[in-house]
């Protein structure tokens, strides 16, 4: 009897122990799991959400910046380019011309619509140009690679700047369908790019002597960045941050000798 009551006490003891383990170690880990599954608030979040927004935000603004800022540089660039290359192509046709005859323009306004245009030749090249309006490279393809009408020249102006091969006689009109010489239009070369335009090409002699003095004014942009009319010889970008990343003019003057050559 003292053995079976014996066995039975032991039996309890070890199985209060068993028991006492699993709990002192249920609890311990209960512990643990609390500690480790602690989270952020809604306070926590909220703030963190902000400032990563705001951190976004400021990134995005800046890379805009960059965007408008390398545009801007893009189109000052293609712009000075061809005022260079224009006046630097005239220069050396007239450095290079032999003829006798003075250098000069000869305009041949447009009646509708209303275009100043005007025609010149140096050396073994005719230029013919449009004051004042801005080239839509679509539509100056178009133009020239048009129907027999176009093709014949009178009716032309939204070429901005052309450069024909030309081998005469003289100087002929290439916007007088009657007495002059059409533009050929597989001899000519557009110099403008798109979203410029011509705002003033002179040549003035200088005396009585061979020099001339050369300017070309290109402006970029459609009209609402430059002041107004957009159309005249002085036009400028209007002032501002917003019209300046979209408008850019250049003028390019020189000083040629006519028949440098000889």
């Amino acid at each position: 009897m003292n053995r079976i009551k014996n066995n039975q006490g032991l039996a309890r003891k070890n199985s209060f122990r068993s028991f006492g383990g699993f709990t002192l170690w249920n609890a311990r880990n209960k512990r643990a799991g609390k500690a480790n599954s602690k989270g952020f608030t809604i306070m926590e979040l909220m703030i963190a959400t902000t400032v990563f927004s705001i951190i976004l935000l400021l990134a995005l603004a800046g890379f805009l910046q960059i965007g408008q800022l390398f545009y801007k540089g893009v189109n000052i660039t293609r712009t000075s380019d061809v005022g260079q290359q224009a006046i630097s192509s005239i220069k050396a046709d007239l450095s290079f011309d032999n003829g006798s005859s003075t250098a000069a323009i000869n305009y041949s306004p447009l009646t509708t619509p209303s275009y100043n245009r005007g025609y010149f030749c140096a050396g073994a090249n005719r230029y013919a140009f449009v004051l004042g309006r801005m080239v839509d490279s679509d539509e100056a393809t178009a133009e020239i690679n048009g129907g027999s009408a176009s093709n014949q020249g009178a009716g032309w102006y939204k070429f901005g700047l052309i450069k024909e091969r030309f081998n005469g006689p003289g100087c002929q009109n290439p916007f007088d369908e009657g007495a002059g010489v059409p533009i050929i239009k597989n001899n000519a070369t557009i110099l403008l790019g798109d979203k410029m335009r011509l705002s003033n090409l002179s040549i003035v002699q200088i005396g009585s002597t061979s020099l001339y003095t050369l300017d070309v004014r290109i402006a970029y942009g459609i009209d609402e960045v430059l002041t107004s009319p957009p159309n005249a010889v002085d036009a400028k970008c209007q002032s501002g941050a917003n019209y300046s990343r979209y408008c850019f003019v250049t003028e390019v003057r020189t000083t040629v000798r006519k028949g440098l050559s000889k």
